[in-house]
């Protein structure tokens, strides 16, 4: 645990922005707060309804909060403006806990099916799987992030390649 603070909200939802920021919130409260990394509220705003999920756009200036019923997404700027709401064509999810956006699509659960549902950014719901262990009420995901080779293996690399062009070219002079 690197820093541990506490925030006088009911916090059914949690996003980072790509600055650091933390937004919280949702839930009985709801309120949605920008959090700095030290537990100061920075900013708050009320969505048009109660959040119960969280997520945050790659270049973070977009919330999107999932609403307890059905699946239904709204989508606010960083000043709280709601700038629309996207609801899925098909119904039957219950209650939805925990959201996740990949930038192509929405995933969010369902503690009344025990389902976490795949959304395209259309509203249609393509895809289905069980939750790990019927945990459904948190969703998040993370950036792989590819490690770069480092230098002794990248020069080891240029040497085989470099010793098998050799070999190449005494194979063909020989022939």
């Amino acid at each position: 645990v690197l820093s541990q603070f506490n925030i006088a909200l009911d916090a059914e939802g949690l996003t980072v922005l790509s600055n650091g920021t933390l937004v919280v919130g949702g839930g009985v409260s709801n309120t949605i707060a920008f959090v700095s990394q030290t537990g100061t509220i920075l900013s708050s705003f009320t969505p048009v309804a109660q959040v119960f999920g969280l997520a945050s756009n790659a270049t973070g200036d977009r919330l999107f909060g999932l609403r307890i019923s059905n699946g239904v997404i709204d989508t606010y700027d960083l000043s709280g403006n709601h700038l629309g709401t996207l609801t899925p064509t098909t119904s039957g999810f219950g209650t939805t806990l925990g959201l996740a956006y990949t930038g192509s699509s929405f995933y969010f659960s369902s503690v009344s099916t025990n389902l976490v549902y795949e959304m395209d950014l259309a509203g249609n719901v393509f895809r289905s799987f069980a939750a790990p262990n019927a945990f459904t009420e948190g969703l998040d995901f993370g950036v792989q992030v590819n490690a770069v080779p480092e230098p002794a293996s990248l020069a080891m690399f240029g040497l085989s390649a470099v010793f098998a062009g050799v070999a190449l070219r005494r194979r063909k002079i020989v022939s």
